[in-house]
């Protein structure tokens, strides 16, 4: 958080800065949710061996374990994202005051939540912690690919025109422009090709809706992939075979 700070330090309204801003959010939610990812992966897939053999014993059921794991994770899985944006968001100077860095922090904090639930579901199926390790950071390549920076959602093939609305970093980086860009900035522009203020950055690179839409899609992805990972996790039980008695 303080390496962002400082490479963005105190951003004015230069048009040179609006570049620095779209960079800086959509950095910011590729960090929020690699960090979250990771370390849900890291601890679930290492955890599952534990849970496997107990329940296999029979001390507990998917069901409880799996609503206790996932309280148990809230306030881990939170503590990065808002010391995060306690940090970063008055070092760079973004704009909103303290209602914008509220929504700031709540949008970094859900997709930090959402991307902990894609690492559960990871976690439950991959058959080793070092296969789930590997396989997370494919995931989320398509989840920055189509995050809403490198490509227009308008832009990709019908095929794969689900990718961009099942990727998490595109609706936090939405998110987050809409609240930095619909708070009233105004940029210095000299030329008539020049953005004037924010309404037009978010036209431009497609990022028009409300701020409210796009936690919504957040919330939505997050439940999902909990309810993914519950299934997964509930269905990978290990299975042993039946002891026989020894032939005489």
């Amino acid at each position: 958080a303080l390496v962002f700070g400082a490479i963005f330090w105190r951003m004015g309204l230069a048009q040179s800065r609006i570049q620095d801003r779209l960079g800086l959010l959509n950095t910011c939610a590729i960090n929020a949710a690699m960090a979250s990812i990771m370390k849900t992966v890291s601890a679930f897939s290492r955890e599952r061996a534990v849970v496997d053999r107990e329940r296999t014993a029979g001390s507990y059921d998917v069901a409880p374990y799996f609503m206790s794991k996932c309280v148990a994770e809230i306030p881990v899985t939170s503590a990065f994202p808002l010391l995060f944006s306690a940090v970063v968001f008055p070092m760079t100077g973004l704009a909103g005051g303290l209602p914008g860095f509220a929504r700031f922090a709540a949008a970094s904090t859900l997709e930090a939540a959402t991307a902990s639930a894609l690492g559960l579901a990871v976690g439950a199926v991959a058959p080793s912690p070092e296969v789930a390790n590997a396989l997370a950071p494919a995931m989320m390549l398509s989840n920055i690919v189509f995050g809403g920076l490198f490509v227009s959602a308008d832009n990709v093939p019908s095929y794969l025109r689900l990718l961009p609305k099942a990727s998490l970093v595109r609706h936090c980086f939405q998110g987050l422009c809409i609240n930095e860009f619909s708070a009233g900035i105004e940029f210095e522009a000299s030329r008539p090709s020049d953005v004037k203020d924010g309404a037009e950055v978010l036209e431009r690179f497609g990022l028009q809706g409300s701020f409210a839409g796009t936690c919504a899609k957040q919330a939505k992805l997050c439940c999902f992939y909990n309810y993914a990972a519950f299934v997964l996790l509930r269905n990978n039980k290990p299975e042993f075979a039946a002891m026989q008695p020894p032939q005489e």
